[in-house]
């Protein structure tokens, strides 16, 4: 199903049926949650998804966003931008959430992610337990990689230290 929204292929009902089996990865949410209710961290997702797909899967699985950008909500026409392409940073979240790029971390299931991270100049970090496209994790130069979705939260704190010097409960 995601392969086919990705594309455009299935029409919202199709989508909508599915919203069931939906799962997130264990041990992530409650990271979420700690790190949104810390209200130090905004937590963002985004997505080359369309975002009636990432807003509804958020509502659904009672995920607390920021933020929620889907790849039409930051390109006007519909025509392709290769990714990594920083303009919904530099355009839409760095404007909103503020310009201190120390603060921010990306954390992405490929390759792709790590680049755009990159090309923003914001920490990258990959995850072991999606890597995608057949790469190998270690050879993407990400800046942390991280086995568990407990160390989500974990990786957000230790940037917040090195920044304020402050812990993070």
């Amino acid at each position: 199903i995601r392969s086919l929204a990705r594309k455009g292929e299935i029409g919202w009902d199709v989508f909508e049926s599915h919203l069931n089996e939906l799962r997130i990865y264990d041990g992530l949410l409650p990271s979420l949650i700690r790190a949104h209710n810390s209200d130090i961290f905004d937590i963002i997702l985004m997505s080359e998804l369309p975002d009636k797909i990432l807003k509804k899967s958020a509502e659904y699985l009672k995920v607390p966003f920021n933020g929620i950008y889907g790849y039409y909500s930051f390109w006007k026409k519909k025509q392709h931008f290769p990714r990594p392409n920083p303009y919904i940073f530099e355009n839409v979240i760095f404007p909103k959430f503020g310009y201190d790029k120390s603060l921010y971390v990306m954390f992405g299931n490929n390759h792709v992610d790590v680049e755009c991270a990159k090309a923003c100049g914001i920490t990258s970090v990959g995850v072991t337990w999606d890597w995608k496209n057949g790469d190998n994790i270690n050879e993407n130069n990400c800046d942390f990689i991280i086995d568990k979705t407990e160390q989500f939260f974990e990786v957000m704190k230790y940037m917040y230290y090195n920044r304020y010097g402050k812990k993070v409960a």
